[in-house]
């Protein structure tokens, strides 16, 4: 029922327009209708048409087309007041009208159709891709889940605390990167959906970047970080979670597709575009061609054999710093290697909290 009543309301709006035009159209024209000519005139009723062709599919566009020739007619068209026209050139006029409408509401509707097909395809083939690395991905820590538990159950009477305690932090291991990949999918759904509401706060950089390196602190044990960050950075009005969330996919793939103990560099930089923040490894850098296509989603540099993940980290990356009104991509370093960098927008710093000179003397 309610799908009926949409259908209808649309219907009548979209007729409606169809109505509303011509007389847009007359309304505009009869206080200039001394300054232009019929031809003029006729070329206004034909962009109403048009505009309405476009926006409100065939049915709509021949209406106004109908209600246009005798509208034109009767109020331009010599003799006026009349709905007889004796200018050939203005009935061809007309006819070109009612050409122009359906011609180009075919046209759109072509196009929507050919727009849906692609959407429908574009759809289709991030689902095969999604099942194909959802299936890859969910497999194999499933499979050592079911195996270390098996082991647990078979031999837990000969097993020693250290190795009981080994394959247990296993199990905890593979279901946090199945818990992860999940994670990552529904957050780029919402995102995608335009659903995740951003919660942003003033937030310092250096706060930012040392509770992303807390976090990642049993990854990064043996790899040398060093962070540049200058003294006296401005303020960031962003989402810190979400940010954190980005730095931490950003380093996570430098520690995954470089050499074990190569260094990763954090800076930060004030630019005219705004706050520049990058993470730089030296690994094997990455190719011009795939610099763009490395934040599609689903898309992965590497075989599917060679590192695990579904292909989604950069491009909720990618999602979340464009939901801040930023940007983000990938350059070659010297020497070797790759920069991913963001660039952060700059807004009005906040006023700086009074100073309560009582609580210093106190103190």
């Amino acid at each position: 029922m309610a799908k009926r009543q949409e259908r209808l309301r649309r219907t009548f709006f979209r007729y409606a327009a169809g109505i509303a035009a011509p007389a847009l159209c007359t309304a505009l024209t009869w206080p200039l209708r001394h300054s232009l000519g019929p031809a003029s005139i006729l070329m206004i009723y034909l962009l109403g048409v048009f505009l309405v062709a476009t926006r409100h599919g065939r049915g709509a566009s021949i209406l106004a087309s109908l209600l246009s020739a005798p509208a034109f007619a009767y109020f331009y068209a010599p003799p006026i007041f009349s709905l007889v026209m004796a200018d050939s050139e203005n009935i061809i006029g007309l006819l070109v009208m009612l050409l122009v409408a359906n011609v180009t509401s075919g046209l759109v509707e072509r196009i929507g159709s050919q727009a849906a097909i692609a959407a429908q395809a574009e759809a289709e083939a991030l689902r095969n891709s999604l099942l194909s690395a959802i299936s890859h991905d969910l497999r194999t820590p499933l499979t050592r889940i079911v195996g270390t538990a098996g082991t647990l159950a078979e031999q837990d009477s000969v097993l020693t605390p250290a190795e009981r305690q080994e394959f247990t932090l296993a199990i905890q291991d593979e279901a946090q990167r199945m818990a992860d990949l999940m994670s990552k999918i529904l957050d780029m759904a919402r995102l995608s959906a335009g659903k995740i509401v951003l919660h942003q706060e003033w937030n310092a950089l250096e706060e930012i970047v040392g509770g992303t390196l807390t976090r990642l602190d049993g990854l990064l044990q043996e790899r040398p970080v060093s962070i540049h960050l200058p003294e006296n950075l401005p303020l960031l009005w962003v989402d810190a979670v979400l940010l954190q969330q980005v730095l931490m996919n950003l380093i996570e793939n430098a520690v995954k597709y470089t050499p074990d103990g190569s260094p990763i560099d954090i800076s930060a930089a004030c630019l005219p575009a705004g706050l520049r923040v990058a993470v730089a490894d030296r690994g094997p850098g990455i190719a011009e061609g795939q610099r763009e296509r490395l934040f599609e989603k689903f898309y992965r540099m590497a075989p599917e054999s060679a590192q695990s993940g579904v292909g989604l980290g950069l491009a909720l990356c990618r999602a979340i710093v464009a939901a801040h009104g930023g940007a983000i991509g990938v350059e070659p370093r010297d020497g070797g290697g790759a920069v991913f960098f963001l660039t952060l927008q700059l807004h009005e710093q906040p006023p700086a909290l009074p100073w309560d000179e009582s609580a210093e003397v106190k103190a």
